[in-house]
This record gives C-alpha cells, structure tokens and sequence, in this order.
C-alpha cells in the first residue's frame, strides 16, 4: 500500500464523521485491499462516510427508544400508507417543507413575503412549530418513534422519566441533541435575527453569513448538514438510496450483491433514483435482519444475493434473494420465532413482509409474515387481529406461487409511497 493510501485512512480515521466500529472497518478495508487503486478506496470510504448514519446495526426500536422503559405491549398492524402520507405532507408544508432542504434565494424571498415582509428566525421558528402541531395525524397509529424524530428536531425538549430523566432529548441513532428550538441556535438568531440557521451556498453567499454552526463531536458542523441528515433519515433518494443503504450494511456481511430495478410494466430503471418517504432507520435495520438471516444460512459459501426492485406509482415492492438456497424444513414445521417477531415489530406501519421460498417437495410457497389483519398479542403469540383473535398457523397460510428463476430463498419488502 503506498503512502498516499496511509495519508488518506489517517485523514478519515481522525474524522468525526465515523463512530469507533467505522473506524475498525477502515482499518480493516486497509489491510484487505492493499493493492486496490487508491481511488477505488477513496469511493468506497467516501460513501460509507455519506450514510454513516446507516451503517451501525441496532436493536429494534422498540426496544431500545432513549428515555422509554421496554414494555411488552400488543402490536396490531398498522396501515402501510400512513407514514409516507404523513412525511409527505410534512415535506409539502409551507415552512416545514424547510426541515429537510437547505433554504435557497427564492424560499428565502417567500419566507419574507409569508412572514409579512420581514424574515425573522423567531417568527419562522412560530409558524414551523404552528403548521407541525396542525397536521392531522394520530402519532401513535404508526409508531411514535418517527413522530417523536420529528417532534425533537422542531421542539427540543427533555426525558420526563425513565433513566434519562431530565436529559436533554436526542433524535436520530447518532444522538443528535442539536434541534430547531435548542439555546444554542436562539441564543445566535438573537445576534442574527434575520438569518436562517441553513441557507444554501448561493445564500451564503449573498448574505455574506455562513448559517448556524456548532460543536459536534471533535469538529464544528453546520445546521444546513443537519438539515440533510434529517432529510436521510426520512426518505430515500438519490444519494440515500436502497443501493447505498445495503451497501454500507454489506460491509459486515460480505456478500456478491446484484442491484435490478424496473417499473410495474418491466421497464429497467436506475434504483439509485427511486424516491419515496419511510422511516429510513427502521428500513435499515429490516434490511439487516434479512442479510442476518441470509449470513446464518450461507455458510461462508454461497454469497450470491441479488436485490430486485419493482416501482410504481403506488407501491415499492424490494425482494432481498439469496441465491441457490431453499427451505429445508416441511411446511408443517414452520413457526413464528425470534427473530421473525422481531422483523414484525420493526415492519409494522413501514412494509408487509412476506418470504417466497422452495420446500423439500419442490412446491414454492409465499409465506406472508406480517400484513393486514395481523397482530402480535401482550405474550407474543401471532394472530389474527379478528374478533375470535385466532392464532395463525403458518403452513395454513401459505399460497402456492410460480418458482423462481432459480432456487432461491426471497425476502419480500412492500412499501407504500403514500401518495
């Protein structure tokens, strides 16, 4: 490895931007590929510094919400389209369409205009806080854990109970205490009242002000950054997009992953560019949860994973597929375990999860996990969310489908655009 590869590991192992199991992971790309072209390293490293939010596993959510005691409460399921609805509607709004984009010349201007001819951070700050609570939506009909995201980014806050009593509130899984509302960022709109906290470089530059900085870790970040991280953590995009989110997750696992996209009429299109509203974090510990699943079956030998995309107006429809596998139990054996609950939990109002698979008389079969009528009782128990509240049997659910192309073993993810 020649010196400019040890310069630039050096450079990214004292960035802020990469947790401590990051860094083993740079140290660890360092010694594999010592005879990779240095700008091979320089792309790979770059786009695990992109998405760093995504790369580190976590548990469920549920389980592990700062400030929140563990409970062991009934999960019904929760309509797919709720959440891409309300994240729509909280990117459309007039000042809260401005949490996830950084403010350019012409927003600025309208924000002017709408704020009676003035742009003050205080009054802007009002009407964001005033068009958040407007918005009709029951939080806890598709989970808190999105809602509460957005809640602490606008209004700050602290824990009320539980270990983190008194603490100040964080949002997002790298602890963000940064917000809207924190005295930080009042404190500097006082001696900057007719600056926003996160204009774009053209702005900057015509009002002679940079926006908003303050201590992140070991470095200095600036409010329009967090703007984008927030932006990450609710929609996929270019540059946030299902390719860059396993991606950054396949570092742990290794495998031969093959990207395919098309529209509902077969139509190749680029996955980079699929656009649609979800709760990113939970997406990205689903996905984890089936590479587990794959890893624990592939035996250090058969690595070939292909995800497979279909995109429509209504709907995104992601297949994880491990290749030249297939179900070795018998249909009657199946059960709801562990790990398939804990995939139900962190689905519910984000996808239906079904998995297609071969079985040892060679039928294939979909097996639906989580989907409507569906819900996980006070002990765990998966029923029907019917009046008789029936516990659901799984060779009894199973539909006979069309085999793969080859034998494979196929996570399916179905996702609502909500629009």
């Amino acid at each position: 490895m020649d010196k400019n590869k040890y310069t630039f590991a050096q450079e990214l192992l004292r960035s802020y931007k990469l947790t401590p199991e990051q860094k083993e992971r740079v140290l660890a790309l360092v010694a594999r590929e010592r005879n990779e072209d240095i700008v091979r390293l320089e792309e790979k490293v770059a786009s695990l510094e992109k998405n760093y939010v995504l790369i580190e596993k976590e548990e469920p959510i549920e389980k592990g919400k700062v400030g929140e005691k563990s409970e062991k409460k009934p999960i019904y399921y929760t309509e797919i389209s709720i959440l891409p609805e309300f994240l729509k509607s909280l990117n459309e709004g007039k000042f809260t369409n401005l949490l996830t984009h950084k403010i350019d010349n012409t927003e600025y201007s309208d924000l002017k205009n709408e704020l009676g001819g003035e742009y003050t951070y205080t009054r802007h700050l009002e009407e964001i806080k005033k068009e958040f609570e407007g918005l009709k939506v029951e939080k806890g009909y598709f989970g808190k854990n999105i809602y509460e995201k957005v809640n602490v980014f606008i209004n700050g806050g602290v824990y009320e109970d539980g270990e983190n009593k008194g603490k100040p509130k964080v949002w997002s899984k790298d602890r963000y205490q940064m917000n809207w509302s924190h005295p930080d960022l009042l404190a500097w709109s006082e001696k900057n009242p007719h600056i926003p906290p996160s204009p774009d470089d053209d702005l900057k530059s015509k009002l002679q002000q940079e926006g908003f900085s303050f201590d992140f870790r070991e470095d200095r970040m600036y409010f329009s950054e967090l703007v984008m991280r927030f932006k990450n953590d609710t929609r996929i995009r270019q540059g946030n997009s299902i390719r860059d989110i396993i991606e950054n997750l396949n570092w742990d696992y290794d495998f031969n992953i093959d990207y395919k996209a098309k529209d509902d009429k077969g139509k190749t299109i680029n996955i980079d560019t699929i656009d649609f509203f979800t709760d990113v974090e939970k997406l990205t510990q689903i996905f984890s949860l089936c590479l587990d699943k794959i890893k624990k079956y592939d035996n250090d030998i058969n690595k070939d994973v292909e995800v497979r995309v279909v995109s429509n107006k209504n709907n995104i429809c992601i297949d994880i597929v491990h290749l030249k596998n297939s179900f070795t139990i018998e249909k009657n054996s199946l059960k709801f375990g562990d790990t398939s609950k804990k995939l139900m939990r962190l689905a519910n109002g984000v996808c239906d999860v079904s998995i297609i698979a071969n079985f040892p008389n060679n039928e294939c079969y979909l097996w639906p996990i989580w989907e409507n009528y569906r819900m996980i009782d006070e002990k765990g128990t998966v029923r029907f969310n019917f009046k008789e509240k029936k516990e659901i049997i799984p060779s009894e659910t199973l539909k006979k489908t069309k085999k793969d192309k080859q034998q494979a073993v196929i996570y399916r993810l179905k996702i609502s655009r909500g629009l």
